[in-house]
């Protein structure tokens, strides 16, 4: 009993010994820190060890032509770039034959991926791995991040084209019986048994709020040069009651200045410093009435 005691006694005496030992003779390799969607991750993850995952590609870019000068004749500008082709190897190989859930996967799998969000301001990031006997080996020092992202090639959306044809997505338009919809909106008993909230209702309010809604101003329309300017403001503020100068500036066109508009402006409105309509210029209370037509409600020309 005793001797069989001490026997189990000494791997544990060993463990104690190599237990939160820090390898890091590899501490200076350099690594990368990368993003992966996540069916590309399951397949790396459960690829036996030594299998090629793929291929890095850095695109040199053609450089951008300098100021005044063109890109000659038949010449291309290609954007540098650093992509990822994923292993063809890998996806035709049978290892995940015996793998149901990663079958499909690897089947819908895109080959092409694009490097962005390449940085190498990170906090120090060092993979490790931990051991049976409990010691911790580092794998190196990560000094690169990055993300991975499908790149649109014409494989990939081949892929999605007989992904939606396998799966038989197609879209349908269904007419409605006209004669019956209207008998049923017409039919007071049916209509009565309609809540408030229902279809036809909020089609009807919905309507009605927009024509009992004020004709909206068109910023895009062009004034008469000859046409005033205070003529031009009244008719503004009739349609809406706060502009900022900004705005009168873009609408009110025709060689009129800032300087003219602001003159005009300080005479009819006022400027607001403070509060919600901070920025904003407001029709005084006695320019009210002003009808469209640039008079008051006293009939005066109001330019």
């Amino acid at each position: 009993m005793t001797s069989n005691n001490l026997n189990a006694s000494r791997p544990q005496s060993n463990l104690g010994k190599t237990y939160g030992k820090i390898n890091n003779a590899s501490i200076d390799t350099k690594l990368w820190l990368s993003r992966l969607p996540q069916n590309l991750a399951h397949i790396w993850d459960a690829a036996p060890e030594g299998t090629l995952l793929g291929t890095l590609t850095f695109t040199k870019g053609t450089p951008a032509p300098k100021r005044g000068t063109r890109l000659k004749p038949g010449q291309k500008q290609i954007q540098q770039k650093l992509s990822l082709e994923v292993s063809e190897k890998l996806v035709q190989s049978k290892v995940f034959n015996d793998k149901p859930e990663l079958a499909q996967v690897v089947k819908d799998l895109p080959l092409d991926y694009t490097v962005a969000n390449l940085t190498t301001k990170i906090p120090v990031y060092h993979p490790f791995s931990r051991k049976e006997d409990g010691s911790v080996e580092l794998h190196g020092t990560v000094n690169r991040s990055c993300n991975l992202q499908i790149e649109r090639t014409k494989q990939f959306r081949h892929m999605c084209n007989t992904r939606m044809a396998e799966a038989g997505a197609k879209q349908y338009v269904k007419s409605i019986d006209e004669q019956t919809e209207i008998s049923l909106l017409c039919n007071k008993d049916r209509s009565a048994n309609f809540s408030d909230s229902s279809f036809g209702t909020i089609i009807a309010k919905e309507g009605k709020k927009m024509n009992e809604a004020p004709p909206q101003f068109n910023n895009k329309r062009k004034f008469s040069e000859t046409q005033g300017v205070r003529s031009i403001l009244f008719e503004l503020f009739q349609q809406t009651t706060h502009w900022a100068m900004k705005e009168l500036r873009g609408i009110i066109s025709g060689g009129r200045t800032e300087k003219e508009i602001r003159t005009e402006l300080q005479q009819i409105a006022d400027y607001h410093k403070t509060g919600e309509f901070k920025g904003f210029w407001q029709l005084k209370s006695e320019f009210a009435g002003t009808t469209k037509d640039g008079k008051n409600d006293n009939g005066n020309s109001a330019s």
